[in-house]
């Protein structure tokens, strides 16, 4: 190649925004150094006239500062340019030095530190039955206190420098198009940067409003189905339509359902209110505080507070610490306990379904004691296995010393064990008193009825128990007989008063009239 062919060439190579740094041609070779990038990177371009005759990488770095440019140099390439000219290839246009680029500002944004529920959700996706909608976490608890959002503030970037030392300014980050406001239960500390919780809840976000709030109530304006999934909140949950079988709404503070609840679980630690619920299965009300309901249909209700019906109970399981009331209702069938007794206008069907109710006992109290006698019934039935194989020993000890050590240490072992075990049995036996007292504890037991008692129905009261064969009419109260046994059937009492006083009143003035008597005997 000619040196006026090597020149041609890099003229063609040379681009409307490229800046030619440096050129020389001698005999051996030609040389050009190119900025490109706007300045920002610096090529090398050369063509040999002669075989071995072309310079080291080192010379070329050190021709850099009479040339005024500097940057972060890329040795290893321009070795391998070097060695390809020095071979006798022209080479062209090779980068092998750079400026340091700005590095624009971040934007300003909202960092969650929890999953927010949006007020604008998107509609719901086409129900696929494929697909298992129960677990879609739409927001997560927060409490009290906590950090639930930041504005992470912009950043300014850092400038940059081409190759002939030019700063180059950096685009500085935006800030939000609205800045984030505090909504309900919401507070931010002094740099109005960081968003904390005042109550237990939910975080509430509206991108629209630029909007952040706490809300310690869950209102859901259709139905708890596919939509929603299941519930699980630490705050209250109000629901303005139906909740759907197999879906479940777990709420700390209450559950208030507008319309039809399926079969499903609802637990909280508050009051639950619902319309009505129809249960073929798995229907389970657990609740910590009152429950209130139009209608049950096969329903478990386990209830701290009292349990209020409107209208019917049928074949449910309701178990309440508290009193089941329904004064404008029915109970029919299934099996009810109330620790403080039943206020109802009817018990039973003319349908004859088996009703069975039991007032003054708790069931949770029940439940104790009869883990207990499971475990003394376990412990007499290996106390009394362990009593045949050691009694040859006890009436004969004689027997024992018979025996090689290894058998005598089994004895031994076997003897300790009993020990143990009747320490067991009696610790048990001591502690089924104190439940049974326990379980009496806070008791009313009374039932009172509106309207009537219908046949099959089948009451408890304390220890008596009578089966209903027929239709009794009348508006009534029913207490323990505490002279006779059995039932005393007296005028109708809300039971808000206490049976243990009315029986009391009642004995005091038999017992009156009778001692009057016998002084006008005498």
């Amino acid at each position: 190649m000619t040196k006026n062919d090597s020149n041609e060439q890099f003229e063609l190579t040379l681009g409307p925004t490229d800046t030619l740094v440096y050129e020389t041609t001698n005999d051996k070779y030609s040389l050009r150094f190119v900025a490109t990038n706007e300045g920002m990177e610096l090529s090398v371009s050369a063509a040999p006239y002669q075989a071995d005759s072309f310079i080291s990488a080192e010379r070329i770095l050190g021709m850099l500062p009479r040339l005024n440019v500097s940057g972060h140099a890329d040795p290893e390439a321009l070795q391998k340019f070097c060695a390809a000219v020095a071979l006798g290839e022209t080479v062209e246009g090779i980068v092998f030095l750079r400026g340091t680029p700005p590095q624009n500002g971040t934007d300003q944004r909202l960092t969650f530190m929890v999953k927010a529920f949006s007020a604008e959700a998107a509609p719901p996706e086409k129900y696929d039955e494929n697909k298992d909608y129960h677990h879609l976490n739409l927001f997560e608890n927060i409490n009290k206190n906590q950090l639930v959002a930041e504005v992470i503030k912009e950043t300014q970037g850092v400038s940059g420098k081409n190759i002939f030392g030019a700063n180059l300014a950096p685009m500085p980050g935006e800030k939000l198009e609205k800045p984030l406001k505090a909504g309900q239960n919401i507070v931010t500390d002094s740099s109005g940067y960081k968003f904390f919780a005042k109550v237990d809840g939910m975080v509430v976000y509206g991108k629209s409003s630029q909007t952040i709030a706490v809300s310690d109530i869950y209102k859901i304006e259709g139905n708890v189905d596919y939509t929603t999934g299941n519930i699980d909140f630490i705050g209250a949950v109000e629901v303005y339509g139906d909740v759907v079988d197999n879906y479940d709404i777990k709420a700390n503070k209450g559950i208030i359902v507008r319309q039809h609840v399926g079969d499903c679980l609802l637990e909280s630690e508050g009051n639950i209110i619902i319309l009505g619920m129809d249960a073929t299965g798995r229907g389970h009300l657990n609740c910590g505080g009152t429950l209130k309901a139009k209608y049950l249909h096969g329903v478990t209700a386990e209830c701290s507070g009292n349990i209020m019906i409107t209208t019917e109970a049928v074949n449910c399981e309701l178990h309440t610490e508290m009193s089941i009331l329904a004064k404008t209702g029915a109970i029919i069938g299934g099996q009810s306990v109330a620790l403080k007794g039943f206020e109802v206008q009817t018990l039973g069907s003319d349908a004859d379904m088996k009703t069975y109710i039991t007032a003054g006992i708790s069931i949770l109290m029940q439940n104790a004691i009869k883990d207990v006698k499971e475990r003394v019934k376990v412990l007499t039935k290996s106390m009394h296995s362990m009593n045949k194989s050691l009694n040859p020993f006890v009436t004969n000890p004689k027997k024992l010393f018979a025996l090689n050590k290894s058998d005598q240490d089994k004895v031994k072992e076997l003897a300790e064990r009993f020990r143990t075990e009747v320490i067991e049995k009696d610790e048990l036996e001591h502690e089924l008193k104190q439940l049974s007292k326990e379980a009496l504890h806070g008791a009313n037991p009374m039932v009172s009825v509106v309207k009537c008692i219908e046949a099959e129905v089948e009451i408890t009261i304390g220890t008596s128990t009578e089966k209903y064969t027929e239709r009794t009419i009348g508006k009534q109260s029913f207490i323990e007989n505490s002279m006779t046994g059995g039932f005393r059937k007296i005028p109708y009492y809300p039971i808000q008063k206490s049976a243990r006083d009315i029986e009391y009143a009642i004995v005091s003035l038999i017992k009156k009239k009778r001692e009057d008597a016998a002084n006008k005997r005498h």
